[in-house]
Parts: structure tokens; sequence; C-alpha cells
């Protein structure tokens, strides 16, 4: 019984460290290999008198780890969107907030905010005149940076991954750019580095729509 629960959650655990974490670890598969061991010396290591019932009790300790192990550890990859915002008391505009938890190895952290009418109009003008963001995916200005936009209008940005094993990575272009710090933009041949506010693009890049933007950085 002890080894089929070691087994089966060392199995999740290796689960987890392939589809996301995506690193290798020697000791968690060490693990892993010591628990399956158990669990088939335990087996091997004896003569069952009642084999149907031996693997009765290892269909239910298998379940029983199962559905414990999603009842625990079920909530841990929940998109941060589930969290509220704080939200400034004088402009009524949602904070963005740094990020506590590691990032996704080539992807970095999920970009949770909505996008209002405004952000999506102002991406698409920053588009329109040719305007670059470099980001590097690890980097935790760059992702406040997308979070001022939200997902919808972050996919009308041009933005320009830096880190080779980033995905969709331009390196050489940001090399050509000679990018020192990021996040940086490059907006009609000049560059700013450091997190821009949405009202400060739009004055620097000539935006003249809506600027009922939802989100703003911390102490502005």
């Amino acid at each position: 019984m002890g080894g089929t629960a070691m087994m089966i959650f060392s199995g999740y655990l290796i689960y987890l460290l392939v589809t996301v974490i995506q690193a290798a670890c020697v000791y968690c598969i060490a693990s892993a290999l010591l628990s399956t061991s158990l669990f088939v010396l335990s087996v091997i290591g004896r003569k069952w008198e009642d084999i149907g019932k031996l693997f009765f009790t290892g269909a239910l300790i298998a379940t029983l780890t199962i559905v414990g192990t999603f009842i625990v550890y079920g909530s841990v990859n929940k998109p941060i969107a589930s969290v509220t915002l704080p939200v400034d008391a004088a402009t009524g505009k949602q904070i963005v907030q740094t990020p506590t938890a590691r990032p996704k190895k080539g992807i970095g952290w999920e970009v949770t905010t909505t996008s209002g009418s405004a952000e999506i109009s102002l991406a698409k003008h920053l588009k329109q005149i040719g305007a670059k963001m470099y980001v590097l995916y690890t980097c935790p200005h760059c992702y406040k940076q997308k979070q001022l936009f939200g997902k919808e209008a972050l996919a009308e940005l041009n933005w320009i991954e830096c880190l080779p094993d980033g995905k969709n990575s331009q390196p050489k272009l940001c090399e050509a750019a000679k990018i020192e710090t990021v996040p940086t933009w490059d907006i009609n041949g000049k560059f700013y580095s450091g997190e821009q506010p949405l009202q400060k693009l739009a004055d620097l890049s000539g935006y003249q729509g809506d600027r009922n933007f939802l989100y703003m950085l911390p102490d502005r």
C-alpha cells in the first residue's frame, strides 16, 4: 500500500517536472525510481496467496492517492487572474503587480489582465506606426508592461523576445537594436527604457484615441 501510494505520487511529480517546470531534477527522478523500485520489490518479493485482493488493494490505494493529490494540489496552477488586483483610490484604476512565482521556461508569466477598448486601440496604433517593445520573458518589469495592456491588446502589439530560449525569440533583432535593458520601446526611431505608463506611450506615439485605460503602474 505504501509503495503504491509513493509510486503514484512520484508519477504525478514527474508529470509536473516534464510538462510544467520543464527542467531536469536528478534528485526528483532518483526519488521516483526508488519509489517504483520499492513498489516492484514489495510485489515480487514474496508469494501472494490472493492475487485478486492484491490488485484490488493496489487499485484502491492508487485511486485514493490520485484523488487526494488533485484535491490538495489541483488549484496550484490556476491562473493569477483569480486574484483581484488592488485598486488605486484616487483614479479607480487597477494596479498591476510584480509576479511572485517563477516564470515558466520559455514563456514567462501568463498575462491575466483583460484589455479594454482603449488598450486595444493604443496597441493597434503602436503597431501601425511601427513601434516595437523589446522584452525578456524572465523580466518582471516586462511582465508588468504586458499586464498594463492586457492579453487582447498584447496580441496586437509588435513585441520582440530577446532571450534565445524564449518562444518566438529574435535575439538578432535585439542585438542589432543594441538593447541593454528591458523593457525598451522603439517609437519613431527613439528608444525608451523601463516600464512606461500607457498615457506616456500615447503621448510619445501621437495617439489621439480613447485614453480611458484600465490599469496603472504602482506609485504612478
